[in-house]
């Protein structure tokens, strides 16, 4: 039950789970929720909860969603627990194990609670700003879930003499999908559509767009990507941050 829960951790997904938007953005816009416990007559609530997945892999997005990115903060984890430290390992980030860890959360709860108080007073008095840490690998993966930002960033560019059709565009698309991600569906075409029109990319009526050259509209090139099947120019790395 959601109803005064401040913070609510979320079930790690299996691999090759992708992440409900739908739900997501209902979850975390702040509105009124209509909920219903079992046996429990229903009432609707007002969403203060907020979600925290903690997983070893960060899923995929089902889509690019700028509204989905305003709510998702990626905060990575870089402590690590060993049973022997080496000379290698990082002195800041690298601590021993320590196996009566558990027996000893009882003594270190009041400890924890006094600083997330005095962390609190901070918060009340400055507000709360995001590290650059959070904001740099919450761009990164934000960056590796945008596959036709990817896309487009590596196959196009700007001309202003050149028009490229929607369909020549996404032929060149699914060819660079299937080289990059072979084991991802391919977007079908109107997906492609929907995200250059809300990324302000201007489609005529004979379903063109000005201004753009796209990695296959001169000969050359043409000529070079499908023999080859590769995109023109280097790409980006699919699931660039794993949380540890």
């Amino acid at each position: 039950m959601l109803k005064g829960r401040l913070i609510a951790f979320v079930q790690e997904p299996d691999e090759g789970d992708k992440l409900n938007l739908g739900v997501m953005k209902e979850l975390t816009g702040n509105d009124s929720l209509y909920i219903r416990g079992l046996y429990e007559e229903g009432t609707i609530i007002l969403q203060t909860t907020k979600f925290v997945l903690i997983a070893n892999r960060i899923p995929q997005m089902s889509m690019f969603d700028k509204a989905v990115w305003s709510r998702v903060r990626v905060m990575p984890f870089v402590s690590m627990f060993v049973d022997k430290i080496e000379s290698s390992h990082d002195s800041l980030t690298t601590h021993l194990k320590d196996i009566n860890f558990s027996n000893k959360i009882p003594l270190l709860a009041p400890v924890f609670m006094r600083l997330v108080i005095e962390e609190y007073k901070q918060y009340l008095t400055y507000g709360l700003e995001e590290s650059n840490e959070v904001k740099d690998c919450t761009e990164t993966i934000c960056v590796s879930n945008d596959i036709f930002g990817q896309f487009l960033s590596a196959n196009v560019e700007k001309n202003s003499k050149s028009i490229v059709a929607i369909k020549e565009l996404y032929d060149t698309y699914k060819y660079w999908s299937k080289d990059m991600f072979p084991i991802m569906k391919v977007k079908d075409i109107s997906s492609l559509r929907q995200y250059l029109a809300k990324n302000s990319y201007t489609i005529d009526a004979i379903d063109e767009i000005e201004g753009l050259l796209c990695a296959t509209s001169n000969p050359i090139s043409n000529a070079l990507y499908s023999f080859q099947h590769v995109p023109t120019s280097p790409l980006w790395i699919w699931e660039m941050i794993t949380i540890v």
